[in-house]
């Protein structure tokens, strides 16, 4: 019998005291602010590329990012790939969306 195991952390911060922008849903519409670039590999171009970096902690619910781009934390990195975009939710979930996919019809 195999045993895997799982430990979390959690770190706690406080915001600063910013003007953010709502919508009425309140919803953040600000665009977040890279901390940099990292080189990649991007499969699609079979090349390395240089992607924008961000900070999980400091992105907040309704803020988008559009590949190719690295959402990083202590514990794991997310690839935003090209032609995707990731934004999180407001349960602070990360959802990529493929932006090329063709919606279908019903």
């Amino acid at each position: 019998m195999e045993v895997e195991a799982i430990s979390w952390s959690v770190t706690v911060k406080s915001t600063e005291s910013t003007t953010i922008f709502k919508n009425s849903e309140g919803i953040d519409q600000t665009v977040p602010v890279s901390i940099g670039l990292r080189e990649v590999f991007d499969k699609n171009q079979e090349r390395l590329e240089q992607a924008k970096v961000y900070n999980r902690s400091d992105l907040c619910a309704g803020q988008s990012i559009h590949g190719l781009s690295v959402i990083q934390e202590p514990e794991t990195t997310v690839i935003v790939p090209q032609g995707f975009m990731g934004w999180m939710n407001p349960l602070g979930h990360i959802i990529l969306e493929d932006q090329n996919k063709k919606s279908i019809d019903v």
